[in-house]
């Protein structure tokens, strides 16, 4: 039950006392500001019997900026009423963490019998208003026992004749919330018993406006007087001249203290103000219009100012006083992260010039609220801190960088702060507390992938994970919501410097370790992403099997920290030859591929499915664009990922023909050589010298950073090369161990580097030595876009590049003819002599051919 609050001095007004009690079960109170809308519904609540329906009261105090964060207050509003089963103090933290939480609300507030929900200043959605709307109305449907009553001065679709008529929704609007003269003779028997007879003109006058009717009836208890009042001259009263409104200058400076939160219970009043007891003062105010009393905590209300009153006196405060002001923030940040009010905490903390508390606020809310790393949503707080504080806070330039990587027009600026964050994260570690320390260590390696510093961010996972071993199990205990993330993030800079096996047991540990439904599907996407990668396909199957579809919304697995979920997704299904589904994974997140750190695998996994869809050519060319770009694609650097983008690029290049534009990247410096080996054998391969390819073999096969991937390419490529220099037994062999790789693991993507006639010869040693376990392996239908002349470019004359130029820019061979001054039978000849050395038989095939190879460019341009 919600706490007893009715003031003295308020009508009870019966007759919408009735309105709000009967059907249907969704209610909803719409009106301008000042109509008593909160105050309303305060009697309301309270004359209601104890033993009625139990309210759950949820105060929209400030903008919501999420669903999520909308539901998450409905949950902390839940827990604070005291309404549900005894593990609802769990419902907190899940919904905090998940993106459609219906369920769990439906669960929870129809487990003790009748509820009313009631939503105030329900306006605060704003852009959130029409998803919320249809939520509202499923969650009715989901729950027979509730009731919802809502407040709000905007439009919503719940205020939809549509809706009323079906008798879904009742309207409670201006005009039944006006004083009536029975009412307002009410209201003046109470407080100005004098001017009984003047109940007809305050209500002639004002309109029946509850605010101007109460400020006439205070006018009348201290004057004796009946005012007339004109709405431009109210609105300059609330308004305006709010302060002259007060008297009393103790209560003015009471008002400017306790303006600064959006809301505060009696403690905070007193502590804000430095006062003993702010009871009167907190009355004189709701009588006066100026603010209302709303329940927050059980048994413990807040009192709200109305907006206009909170914007004057704030703005003054802020303005006149500004050290008074920061004292006042630091305090009303404090009380919010006290009350699990992060996000409004954090704005005011940086109001405070509480940098420490910020970032404290930021390091629990990366295990509360993924939003601070996975979008700019507080970016607008964080730019307020002055770097000497980012210094000093380094999770607050951390929180800061995440939130530049998530937006394209600022993700270049995110190194300086992972800059910041890796330079300082350590500083200060012997006075930090070992879960302090460790939450530290995190940041750190996770800055120093961002940065491109692969080793060292795989060194400092290494010390991070020492420094995790050695917690006391209290100190572990503190990290049970953020650690399925740490050990998640350790697992993947371990798996980018090519540390393959610990990087796989830790990201299992981690989804071993989440007891939050949202956190397990976040580390099963970690362990998707680095299994898939890897070529571990039972491992990743099994965890893509997991995850739960209802702990996050569709539009959920698309932000930054499930992209490895996506993209391993995306990589099972290259092994299955199905590259449309494989591009179709990423349908509706293409803006990852401008943010997220996982891009290099991201194009891993399009250039294979555009290999095999026979688009080589185009795809070369966009990754290669892609890459030259400044600043650099996000992941990139001497990584894991980056060499086996690599090694695909130059398969890409061998694929439409222009092998001297792959070789390059054969050469890069890079602590994981073993994803560039398989392209470096298959341009051996294709060059007519296999007898080196083999020599090469044995140091290609031991180079670092294999995955089961590039070792079952090289073992199959090698395999090729010993058949084509006449080795049987080696092919055998290498072709053995490449099928055992299929049997146990399921990769079979890299069959497509295979030119087509070693595909066959392969098939022929299977078949010949009756060997079925390596049948299997080669026998699904493969597209093999790689052939023996891959790496010698399409050879054509000077005069057939001319007319295929021409060509793309004219509709036909006679306007052809005339832009270059020759024969219509000049360009017929020319033209078949190309169509012949590019293999294709129809223009838009020409094209699409010379594209590919690069044949269009003007033979001056650079």
């Amino acid at each position: 039950m919600i706490a007893q609050m009715t003031p003295e001095g308020l009508v009870q007004r019966r007759r919408l006392f009735d309105l709000l009690s009967g059907g249907p079960r969704l209610r909803v109170v719409a009106a301008p500001s000042g109509f008593g809308k909160t105050t309303l519904l305060r009697s309301w609540a309270d004359a209601r019997p104890p033993a009625s329906r139990r309210v759950v009261w949820v105060a929209l105090g400030g903008e919501v900026g999420t669903r999520r964060e909308f539901w998450q207050l409905v949950a902390t509003s839940t827990v604070r009423s005291d309404v549900g089963h005894p593990g609802v103090a769990t419902t907190s933290a899940t919904i905090d963490v998940g993106d459609d939480p219906l369920t769990v609300i439906a669960d929870v507030l129809g487990a003790k019998g009748p509820t009313t929900l009631v939503i105030d200043a329900y306006e605060n959605l704003r852009g959130l208003t029409g998803e919320i709307d249809d939520d509202l109305l499923r969650l009715l449907a989901a729950v027979p026992g509730l009731d919802i009553v809502v407040t709000t001065r905007a439009s919503t679709k719940l205020t939809d004749d549509v809706l009323a008529i079906r008798g879904v929704v009742r309207m409670i609007g201006e005009s039944d919330l006006r004083f009536t003269s029975d009412e307002v003779e009410q209201l003046l028997a109470m407080h100005a018993p004098h001017a009984l007879g003047a109940a007809e003109r305050i209500v002639r006058d004002t309109h029946g406006y509850p605010l101007a009717v109460r400020a006439a009836a205070f006018a009348l208890e201290r004057s004796g007087s009946v005012p007339s009042f004109a709405s431009t001259a109210w609105r300059r009263l609330v308004g305006e001249d709010l302060q002259s409104q007060i008297v009393d200058p103790k209560l003015i400076d009471f008002v400017l203290d306790t303006s600064v939160p959006p809301y505060f219970d009696r403690e905070l009043a007193e502590q804000l103000a430095g006062v003993e007891d702010a009871d009167a003062a907190l009355a004189e105010l709701a009588w006066n219009g100026f603010g209302r009393w709303i329940p927050y905590a059980r048994d413990r209300p807040a009192f709200q100012y109305v907006e206009s009153v909170r914007d004057v006196f704030r703005g003054r405060l802020r303005a006149d006083h500004p050290d008074r002001y920061e004292r006042d923030a630091g305090l009303a940040a404090s009380w919010l992260y006290r009350h699990d009010e992060h996000d409004l905490a954090l704005d005011l903390a940086i109001d405070g010039r509480r940098f420490g508390l910020a970032s404290r606020i930021c390091d629990r809310m990366s295990g509360t609220n993924p939003d601070i790393f996975t979008t700019d949503l507080f970016e607008r707080h964080l730019r307020r801190v002055p770097r000497a504080s980012l210094q000093r806070y380094p999770m607050l330039a951390f929180a800061r960088a995440f939130a530049y990587t998530t937006n394209p027009a600022t993700r270049d600026s995110a190194a300086e702060y992972f800059r910041l964050a890796a330079a300082h994260a350590l500083d200060g570690v012997d006075e930090m507390s070992p879960g302090e320390e460790f939450t530290r260590r995190v940041g750190l390696v996770v800055a120093l992938r961002h940065l491109g510093r692969a080793k060292e961010s795989a060194a400092a996972a290494t010390d991070a994970l020492e420094c995790f071993e050695s917690l006391p199990p209290g100190d572990r205990d503190g990290l049970t919501e953020r650690l399925p993330m740490a050990l998640s993030t350790l697992a993947y800079s371990l798996f980018q410097y090519g540390d393959l096996d610990r990087a796989s047991t830790l990201v299992d540990r981690a989804a071993t370790a989440a007891v939050v439904p949202w956190w397990k599907n976040y580390a099963l996407g970690f362990a998707v992403g680095i299994h898939a990668l890897d070529g571990r396909r039972p491992e990743a199957r099994d965890a893509l099997a997991m995850i739960d579809p209802d702990a996050w919304s569709s539009g959920y697995r698309r932000r930054v920290p499930h992209v490895l979920g996506v993209t391993g997704d995306a990589a099972l299904r290259l092994d299955e030859f199905d590259f449309t589904g494989a591009l179709h994974a990423f349908e509706g997140a293409e803006w990852l591929l401008d943010v997220a750190e996982s891009w290099p695998f991201i194009t891993w996994v399009t250039m294979h499915a555009q290999l095999g869809l026979g688009r080589s050519g185009s795809e070369a060319h966009r990754v290669a664009a892609a890459l030259a770009t400044k600043p650099p694609r996000p992941g990139l650097g001497p990584n894991l990922a980056t060499a086996a983008l690599s090694n695909a690029l130059a398969i890409l290049w061998l694929a439409s023909g222009q092998a001297s534009k792959g070789r390059p990247l054969l050469r890069m410096a890079t602590p994981c050589p073993g994803q560039l080996a398989p392209a470096r054998l298959l341009y051996q391969l294709v060059s007519g010298d296999p007898a080196l390819a083999v020599r090469e073999l044995a140091e290609l096969q031991v180079a670092a950073g294999h995955t089961v991937r590039s070792a079952a390419a090289v073992e199959t490529l090698g395999a090729a090369a010993a058949l084509r220099a006449g080795n049987d037994l080696t092919a055998r062999e290498l072709l053995e161990r490449a099928a055992a790789r299929y049997q146990v693991f399921g990769v079979r993507v890299q069959l497509m580097y295979l030119p087509g006639s070693d595909l066959r010869a392969l098939r022929d040693l299977a078949s010949g030595f009756d060997l079925a376990a390596c049948e299997d392996y080669l026998s699904e239908p493969v597209a093999t876009p790689i052939t023996d002349a891959g790496h010698a470019p399409v050879q054509l004359t000077r005069r057939e590049l001319d007319v295929l130029r021409a060509w793309a820019r004219h509709r036909t061979r006679v306007e052809v003819a005339n832009a270059l001054f020759v024969s219509p039978n000049t360009v017929k000849t020319q033209l078949s002599s190309a169509y012949r050395k590019l293999g294709v038989t129809t223009k838009d095939a020409a094209i699409q051919r010379a594209i590919e190879l690069d044949l269009l460019r003007p033979p001056d341009a650079p």
